[in-house]
C-alpha cells in the first residue's frame, strides 16, 4: 500500500505541475517486486542479450535487447500509456533503455536499481523466457 501511495504521489508531482514531462523512477528490488505484483496492466522488459536471457528472466518479461538494431522498433510496438518496468543485468543498460522510453513518450517508466544481480541476491527467482 505504501508503494502504491508513493507511486501515486510521484505521478501527481510529475504531471501535476503542468510540466507533463515523464521521468524514470528507479525502484529498489523490493519496490520493483511489489509494483509488479500490484500494478494492473504493465509491460516488463528485459533489455539483456539473447545469451544473457538464457539464464532466466523475471516472470512475464519480454526481451527487447538494447544492443539489437531492432530495439527501437520493438519499443514502437508497446503501449505508451501502460506502465513499463525495465531491467538488465546490473542496472546500467536498463537505465539507458528507460531514458529512451521516456524520450519516445512513454508515460510511466520504472527501472530496477541493481538489475537482476540485485533481484537474485534478494532471494527472488527467475524463470525461462517464454516464446
Amino acid at each position: 500500500m505504501r508503494l502504491l501511495l508513493t507511486l501515486f504521489c510521484l505521478t501527481l508531482l510529475q504531471w501535476g505541475c503542468g510540466q507533463g514531462q515523464p521521468t524514470v523512477l528507479n525502484l529498489s528490488t523490493a519496490d520493483f517486486k511489489k509494483a509488479l505484483e500490484t500494478t494492473g496492466p504493465k509491460q516488463l522488459l528485459d533489455v539483456r542479450t539473447d545469451a544473457e536471457v538464457q539464464t532466466g528472466v523475471i516472470a512475464n518479461a519480454r526481451q527487447c535487447d538494447l544492443s539489437s538494431p531492432h530495439f527501437e522498433h520493438q519499443l514502437d510496438q508497446l503501449d505508451k500509456n501502460v506502465p513499463v518496468y525495465v531491467y538488465c543485468a546490473v542496472g546500467g543498460r536498463s537505465a539507458q533503455a528507460a531514458q529512451i522510453l521516456v524520450q519516445k513518450g512513454f508515460k510511466q517508466v520504472y527501472n530496477l536499481t541493481g538489475g537482476l544481480q540485485a533481484w537474485v541476491q534478494a532471494g527472488n527467482y527467475l524463470q525461462p523466457l517464454q516464446p
